[in-house]
């Protein structure tokens, strides 16, 4: 009511697509790639400064959340298919941050924008309309089941519900019934999986061989983005990696008289890792950490995620096999064994953290703006002695506490 919409549409195909959709709204839906930036003497470098000085946030960490120009802090996705823009000077990827702040500056000024909704979110229009005193409102996958949460800023948090949570731990529905609910995503990651064979692949890369034809063909390939083909050899690398951790790996069984802590690594490159937890998200260094403030008694048992098969390398696994206290998890095995079976769980940003709040399990955290840090039987660390603390809090605690039943039903 009282409001003028518009679409802010990211390309010349989604231009053309909204204007078909929404022939009333053809003259409010703007193409930002036609956009250009401002026209001005200034260096980079000042221009570059101006706009750290208005969102409040430095180029350096900006770059960091981008897969392309950021692809050198992807340190634990060795492997990921290279990105040409990757290798630009900094110089050349400051122009390509300050001209996206440039053009948003632009839009936002055309719409006289006070809220923005949308699915996507990219940092620098979030930090810009916030700076500006506006709103941007998205949604996310909420982690409990196929739900989804609205958010309101670029950490993908909700204030409302942090506050809600805060609230609820004085006065709390003490419900022992509450199930998980599994995000469907789970079962198809492991049919995926059982599916790896040189065969299926070889379909695949076929597929995929076409599609980048089709692509180069229509002009839909964007400049300086993953070189021809490069998800190809991809394809190939997840069946030796399976097979890897089929011949390494560990089962439960295996670890049956073992005391154990489960670290189930993260898909890289991913929004929840890259945008939500850029000021850490270092897995080799979390599992050293972790590794080295384990008593004797206690293993550290790693679990690669069912999508990530192929973008680390054999050299990444072998480091983790040299870790004394550290072992490989059967690609096969579900988290909620190795959950069930563990003291604790590590943890990012990841899934399984709010899974091990509903399976009674106390969780190290390193994602600064999860949720469930605000839960009595969660820890949030930032540093290697902190992470010494929080896990002689987390052995501690008592498995009969009814802060575990606190902590499920106020998640819940």
């Amino acid at each position: 009511k009282d409001c003028e919409v518009w679409i802010i549409a990211r390309d010349k195909n989604v231009f053309n697509l909204s204007r078909k959709l929404l022939p009333h709204l053809k003259n409010n839906i703007i193409d930002i790639s036609k956009i250009n930036p401002i026209d001005t003497d200034e260096s980079i470098i000042d221009r570059a400064m101006r706009m750290e000085s208005t969102l409040g946030y430095l180029s350096s960490m900006l770059m960091s959340q981008d897969r392309s120009i950021g692809q050198g802090y992807l340190s634990n996705a060795d492997r990921h298919p290279h990105i040409i823009r990757s290798l630009n000077t900094h110089e050349e990827k400051l122009v390509e941050l300050v001209t996206e702040f440039e053009k948003w500056k632009t839009v936002l000024k055309l719409c006289d924008t006070k809220i923005i909704f949308g699915w996507s979110r990219p940092t620098i229009l979030s930090l810009l309309v916030t700076a500006q005193g506006g709103r941007f409102i998205s949604f996310i996958h909420s982690r409990i089941g196929d739900k989804f949460m609205l958010v309101e800023n670029h950490m993908l948090q909700n204030d409302n519900l942090i506050a809600f949570v805060k609230d609820k731990m004085d006065a709390y529905d003490d419900d022992k019934n509450i199930q998980y609910e599994v995000y469907k995503s789970y079962s198809y990651a492991i049919k995926s999986i059982n599916n790896y064979s040189f065969i299926n692949n070889l379909k695949k890369a076929s597929y995929a061989f076409i599609h980048e034809i089709y692509k180069y063909i229509r002009g839909y390939r964007k400049p300086g983005s993953y070189i021809f083909c490069g998800w190809i050899p991809t394809l190939f690398r997840k069946v030796t990696a399976y097979k890897y951790w089929e011949k390494y790996g560990v089962s439960i069984d295996d670890m049956r008289e073992k005391k154990t802590v489960i670290f189930p690594l993260h898909f890289e490159p991913e929004i929840s890792l890259m945008h939500v937890s850029p000021e850490f998200n270092n897995s080799y260094e979390i599992i050293c950490w972790v590794s080295k403030n384990l008593p004797a008694d206690v293993v550290l048992v790693v679990k690669e995620n069912p999508w990530s098969f192929g973008i680390r390398s054999k050299d990444y696994y072998d480091r983790l096999r040299k870790i004394g206290n550290v072992e490989l998890a059967q690609p096969d095995t579900n988290t909620k064994e190795w959950v069930d079976h563990s003291l604790f769980t590590v943890s990012i940003t990841g899934t399984s953290g709010f899974e091990s709040v509903y399976y009674d399990k106390p969780v190290l955290s390193y994602g600064k703006h999860q949720i469930i840090n605000h839960l009595p039987t969660v820890r949030y660390v930032s540093s290697f002695l902190e992470t010494g603390t929080a896990i002689n809090e987390l052995l501690l605690l008592n498995k009969d506490s009814s802060d575990f039943t606190k902590s499920k039903a106020v998640l819940h």
